[in-house]
């Protein structure tokens, strides 16, 4: 073949262009079948996670824009069962979850808990030395102390 042959098949193809083509789509392809086989949050978290408590923690992550009523619920309770003042109880650390059920992953030995997961929050709340944790749903109806 005559190299003014090859040179216009080329062109004509443009063999250049099409092979970076086509290693972009290969390295997006492998991108996506590796982000499948190690799923994870935006955040690099594991989706699946044990948490200190033996529950499963489906998902978290850093957002601390905890909706007022979710931090009103859980300063009540804690209130309530500590005889503190709700407006000495300090926030200090929230963070967005996924529950594995409606019991937020601690369920009491002879409870039944609805088995679809539940997006929520993990909040810690502080008074001078002592911290609380609690797990609540998305608007602080459902929520649970961890210790």
């Amino acid at each position: 073949m005559t190299s003014a042959i090859k040179d216009k098949i080329f062109n004509l193809c443009n063999l250049e262009r099409m092979s970076k083509l086509l290693f972009c789509l290969s390295v997006l392809a492998l991108s996506g079948l590796l982000s499948l086989t190690t799923p994870q949050t935006a955040w690099g978290i594991p989706l699946v996670d044990q948490d200190s408590f033996g529950g499963r923690v489906m998902a978290q992550s850093k957002n601390t824009n905890v909706p007022t009523e979710v931090v009103k619920a859980v300063r009540q309770d804690l209130s309530r069962r500590t005889n503190i003042p709700g407006e000495q109880l300090k926030l200090q650390q929230a963070s967005q979850q996924t529950w594995p059920n409606g019991c937020l992953g601690l369920a009491g030995p002879d409870e039944f808990c609805t088995q679809a997961l539940v997006e929520g929050w993990r909040v810690i709340m502080s008074y001078k030395d002592q911290t609380w944790t609690y797990r609540t749903d998305s608007q602080g109806r459902t929520l649970r102390l961890e210790n």
